[in-house]
């Protein structure tokens, strides 16, 4: 009678601690998976800029005469430089960015001698938009007076070209031109196609002209310009905020 008493007590020990040991696992895995659901529904939240360029990642001006702001306004788009710049969002985010101008060489050329504009593209509320962010349609302005350009982002200290935000993956286009200026003699010299302009505009004549040690025509701003270079880039930074 006791022996069979003894075995009932332990089959009841047995039993419950396989109880209690299936409760302890299951809590746990309820612990577990419920953490696993509440790690999901916070969005991993990150994102990154990038920039692409549709032609060389570095813009030259070779060889270049002084033109007006009407004449190298009217660069065509496929000289230009463009690029874009894109974002990559993945949830709730904002990134910041800036462009900014850089330049990488000149020989004769300086950052007075060179006019921009640029123009922006981009789309607002399923709407195209299009806006000069330096200059305009028809004018630029000098390298140099960008010096004192920043921006509240504060991702660059000077030549600042434009600051933006997005909140989700998307992409801004730019269009930026630029071309040598120079004084109204300097540009009617080089637009010039005959032999009738001299250097110095105070001569008229071509025996005055090289009398007073000045160049007549147009082929003495062709030679003067043979070495020069002016070679830039735009560049970029940003960051999630």
């Amino acid at each position: 009678m006791k022996n069979s008493e003894t075995k009932k007590e332990k089959l009841i020990v047995i039993i419950s601690t396989i109880v209690l040991l299936l409760l302890v696992v299951g809590s746990t895995f309820a612990y577990y998976y419920a953490n696993f659901i509440g790690n999901k529904e916070n969005h991993i939240i990150s994102g990154r800029l990038e920039i692409k360029f549709d032609n060389e990642s570095a813009m030259n001006l070779t060889d270049q005469k002084p033109v007006s702001d009407e004449v190298g306004s009217a660069i065509p788009d496929d000289q230009s430089y463009t690029f874009d710049v894109n974002s990559i969002i993945n949830g709730n985010a904002q990134i910041n960015y800036d462009l900014a101008f850089e330049l990488i060489s000149n020989e004769g050329i300086t950052n007075d001698d060179v006019k921009i504009n640029l123009l922006k593209k981009y789309v607002l509320d399923g709407v195209a938009k299009e806006e000069y962010i330096i200059g305009s349609a028809n004018t630029g302005e000098l390298v140099s007076s960008l010096q004192n350009r920043t921006s509240s982002n504060k991702y660059f200290n000077e030549f600042v070209l434009d600051n933006g935000s997005f909140t989700k993956t998307g992409t801004v286009s730019y269009v930026l031109k630029a071309w040598v200026t120079g004084s109204e003699d300097e540009i009617k010299l080089v637009l010039s196609d005959s032999d009738g302009v001299c250097s110095d505009s105070t001569y008229t004549t071509k025996d005055t002209c090289e009398a007073n040690n000045g160049v007549w025509g147009s082929s003495h701003k062709i030679e003067s310009s043979s070495n020069m270079s002016y070679q830039f880039k735009v560049i970029l930074k940003g960051g999630q905020v």
